[in-house]
């Protein structure tokens, strides 16, 4: 039977913000969206259970035969489903009535776990990418044009890591500090994203079908790997692009933002390849930005 997937459903993002409106990201409540979806969930993967009917042989059939049965037999021993009743005032076997339980929401809960519905509250950098309140607000637009938006000119990324720089400096919150600095290393990808889009040729001279095959997977590439984006720059620009120097920093606080702390002036961090500890200067961290900003000029003027 199939796992849950979060894009299969309406989930309902909500803000995490400080006394001062900051917005800190968002969170899910996982328990809030079993109870209020369970009907969705149950019937995503066909899961059959008939609570407070009475049943027939060929229905109680339906009920242990189920993918969910055949997969989860240890269900079976809950004391809700050994201990169920029947109707035996037929002497015939299928016109006997088997009294299926009351629902029980432990049971249910035990079956989620099973398929990987999520439990509890996730807040913004444990979520999925695709329900983080940031990456949402940075990158969830179908439309090519998002890359060719004037705002992500290196002009106004080097003024952005500039002004987040003073944040930081301005600042006490290791949250704070951390959010930020995970956004200027957003702004630097999305900087390399919007300068290929502009290299590539338009697709406005051909035919609507083929424009939609060839800028949805163009948009596959500009979403797609650290190393995929370096490879299509290279092909359009003809030079390697800059390197990433932070990337391993930027994977961390993405996957692991509660494990990332910060001392004085230093972010400590595992790097998620070697499972090692690292360190990262967050003044050299802006200003290995900024030198990758103005390698970009000297290959794209």
């Amino acid at each position: 039977m199939r796992k849950f997937n979060y894009e299969d459903f309406d989930i309902e993002i909500e803000l995490d913000t400080g006394k001062d409106e900051q917005v800190y990201g968002g969170y899910v409540n996982w328990d809030e969206f079993r109870t209020t979806q369970e009907d969705e969930i149950l019937e995503y993967f066909d899961i059959y259970l008939p609570w407070d009917k009475g049943i027939d042989i060929k229905e109680y059939i339906k009920f242990i035969t189920q993918p969910l049965i055949q997969e989860f037999p240890a269900l079976l021993a809950e004391s809700s489903f050994n201990t169920m009743e029947y109707d035996d005032k037929s002497k015939l076997i299928n016109k006997i009535t088997i009294l299926f339980p009351t629902k029980n929401y432990s049971i249910i809960n035990k079956i989620f776990d099973f398929c990987g519905v999520p439990s509890g509250t996730d807040y913004e950098y444990d979520l999925p990418e695709g329900l983080q309140f940031w990456h949402s607000i940075l990158y969830d637009n179908d439309d090519e044009q998002y890359f060719e938006n004037p705002s992500f000119s290196l002009e106004n990324h080097k003024e952005m890591l500039e002004e987040i720089k003073t944040k930081i400096d301005e600042t006490d919150d290791e949250l704070i500090k951390k959010s930020l600095l995970l956004t200027t290393m957003i702004f630097s990808e999305i900087l390399l994203k919007s300068l290929i889009r502009k290299k590539l040729p338009d697709t406005g001279g051909i035919d609507i079908i083929n424009q939609k095959i060839l800028n949805k997977a163009i948009n596959k590439k500009l979403r797609g790997s650290i190393e995929e984006l370096r490879e299509i720059f290279h092909l359009v620009y003809g030079e390697k692009a800059p390197t990433l120097k932070w990337i391993n920093l930027r994977n961390s606080l993405t996957h692991e933002f509660n494990n990332c702390t910060i001392n004085g002036n230093i972010i400590c961090y595992t790097n998620l390849k070697t499972q090692l500890p690292e360190e990262y200067d967050l003044e050299l961290s802006i200003q290995v930005q900024e030198n990758f900003n103005s390698e970009l000029l000297e290959i794209t003027k």
